[in-house]
């Protein structure tokens, strides 16, 4: 009986190691549960930089100390670079390139855009870009030019813009001008404003005028949005002298030199008279002391200048380069108002 006992218990125990390796070996065959590895933390870039800076600032500040590593054990590289720079500046000078706070020198009036890149070391990296404009220490400013009075009839009258600060322009980026009629005489539906050689163009000419009080504006926008307006009123009122016919005599004749040929022309200096009428206003003649007559106008050319001055001079196609002229004799021009 002690026998049979013993080799049970004996048996008992065996079964129950041999049960518990199976259960041991059936477990090491189930698959490895997935547990997602946690995220490798990435840079935050935090910069300042400036949008507008004016021209007598010596030091621009390029500003990204507030961006932060991800972990302790991360070490972070910055590199600072200009990727635009406008085309009549040299290259900006960026100090401390390889730091995350750098400063700039050598700025030039236009637009800039400055790129910045940071990589740690374990192979993250991560760029952002930034712009701003340096500008003159005046803001834009529109000047429509003064207020002017014509004589109609005028087929057209051409005005010209400015933007203000002049001595600034030649080294700003592109401004853009816009010319609209803000107010015309009633029933005048054929005016019309364009502006030539191209829609932006700082010329403007009109086309259909009629007498009455005409209102322009002029509106200046550059090339980051800063703009401004000015306004300028043009008086069409009937010529008093229409109608009327003129003669000029002069002691003197003037002598051009240039283009293929001297020849002589004729200024006649009368601002009550020419200033504010235009070429179409008139019909000139000058006299021909040789055939005792006045001659053709298709033998001349004529056009006023803004000052008051009415300028002759001979048609070159005609071959009348001497213009009649004759030694001691006045010359002689007819005027007459249309």
């Amino acid at each position: 009986m002690l026998l049979t006992h013993g080799i049970g218990h004996r048996f008992r125990t065996l079964f129950i190691l041999l049960f518990i390796f199976v259960i041991a070996c059936r477990k090491s065959d189930d698959p490895i549960p997935n547990i997602p590895l946690p995220p490798i933390p990435e840079i935050v870039i935090k910069a300042t930089v400036p949008k507008l800076v004016y021209w007598n600032e010596k030091h621009v500040l390029l500003d990204a100390s507030e961006t932060k590593a991800p972990t302790t054990l991360t070490k972070l590289f910055f590199s600072w670079t200009c990727t635009e720079f406008p085309w009549m500046a040299d290259k900006p000078v960026i100090n401390n390139a390889t730091k995350s706070s750098a400063w700039l020198e050598n700025l030039g009036l236009g637009r800039y855009k400055f790129k910045l890149t940071v990589r740690d070391n374990v192979g993250n990296i991560v760029s952002s870009e930034y712009q701003f404009d340096v500008r003159g220490d005046t803001l834009v400013k529109a000047e429509a030019g003064p207020d002017l009075q014509i004589y109609s009839p005028r087929e057209k009258t051409a005005f010209y813009g400015t933007s203000i600060p002049i001595e600034y322009n030649y080294t700003l980026e592109k401004r853009s001008f816009f010319w609209t009629i803000i107010e015309k005489p009633a029933g005048n539906s054929l005016v019309s404003m364009f502006q030539i050689p191209s829609p932006n163009s700082q010329y403007a000419s009109i086309n259909g005028l009629t007498d009455g009080v005409y209102k322009f504006q002029l509106e200046v926008k550059n090339e980051i949005g800063l703009t401004a307006y000015d306004t300028m009123e043009l008086k069409v009122s009937p010529d008093p002298l229409k109608g009327t016919t003129r003669i000029y005599e002069y002691e003197h004749w003037e002598l051009f030199t240039g283009g293929f040929e001297d020849f002589i022309t004729i200024r006649l200096y009368e601002p009550d008279l020419f200033k504010n009428r235009a070429t179409e206003n008139f019909e000139v003649r000058v006299w021909d002391e040789n055939k005792k007559s006045w001659g053709d106008t298709s033998e001349i050319f004529w056009y006023t200048l803004d000052d008051g001055t009415l300028w002759i001079y001979p048609n070159p196609a005609m071959g009348n380069y001497d213009f009649y002229k004759l030694d001691g004799v006045k010359a002689k021009v007819q005027v007459k108002y249309l």
